[in-house]
């Protein structure tokens, strides 16, 4: 997340805070077990290796990312309207996105972006922010990565 410092004079103080707190509830209950479950789902994918929940075990594993997406400010489910977002929560989760979609050897977050933003009810005002950071963050990311 550092590397959005300045944007939209957003500090390297309250980045750093954000970014030390960020997923943290995934390391605590209700979500440790579930996001292991899950995590070990998603690398038997990647690998082709036949995988299946045992009994019981789909269940909490909804359960606990249904608990993540309500109670972390970066995911638009947390907020009774996503149009409440701050500047800081699209940050981030703008950061998140391109955090998975480099993990998944996909460059830029924008394809997932376009094919899945239809599912929150952004105003056209916050998607055109959206896709300003998505642009910010490709630019510094490159910029970084190709001196």
């Amino acid at each position: 997340m550092s590397l959005m410092e300045g944007y939209c004079n957003l500090s390297k103080k309250e980045l750093k805070e954000r970014g030390d707190l960020h997923d943290a509830s995934k390391y605590e209950p209700p979500e440790i077990e579930p996001y292991i479950w899950l995590t070990w789902y998603h690398h038997c994918k990647h690998c082709n290796i036949d995988f299946k929940y045992p009994d019981g075990v789909e269940k909490l594993v909804k359960e606990g990312c249904d608990h993540h997406l309500h109670c972390n400010r970066h995911h638009p489910e947390s907020h009774s309207d996503p149009n409440e977002m701050s500047v800081l929560d699209i940050v981030e989760m703008v950061c998140d996105w391109s955090a998975i979609s480099q993990e998944l050897n996909q460059g830029s977050c924008i394809n997932y972006v376009k094919q899945h933003i239809s599912k929150w009810s952004f105003s056209n005002e916050k998607l055109n922010f959206i896709f300003k950071t998505i642009t910010e963050f490709d630019n510094r990311y490159n910029n970084k990565n190709h001196k």
